[in-house]
């Protein structure tokens, strides 16, 4: 898995850089420029979309460590044996 911290930065800049596009995507719409002003700010509005998301996401899964606690126990030393492995039956 990757290293959190590594994690939380990249989600930071994704969401700076889709903040940075709609901000420029405002300027340019404020500019009458339409086209280039509405696709920039879309593309800084799923940017910062995503990065909620994935942000989200992020935190989900880091609760989801925290909060599940792991036996690591094989499971056939918890299992019971048969009566006949145990010299319990009448069989000689």
């Amino acid at each position: 898995m990757l290293d959190p911290l590594l994690i939380r930065f990249l989600i930071v800049a994704i969401a700076l850089i889709g903040l940075l596009l709609f901000l420029m995507a405002l300027r340019r719409l404020w500019g009458r420029r339409l086209i280039s002003g509405t696709l920039e700010g879309l593309t800084g509005l799923l940017l910062l979309a995503l990065s909620i998301l994935a942000g989200a996401l992020f935190i989900n899964l880091l609760t989801y460590d925290r909060l599940t606690v792991r036996d690591w126990l094989p499971r056939s030393v918890s299992r019971r044996a048969p009566p006949a492995l145990l010299g319990l039956c009448g069989s000689r």
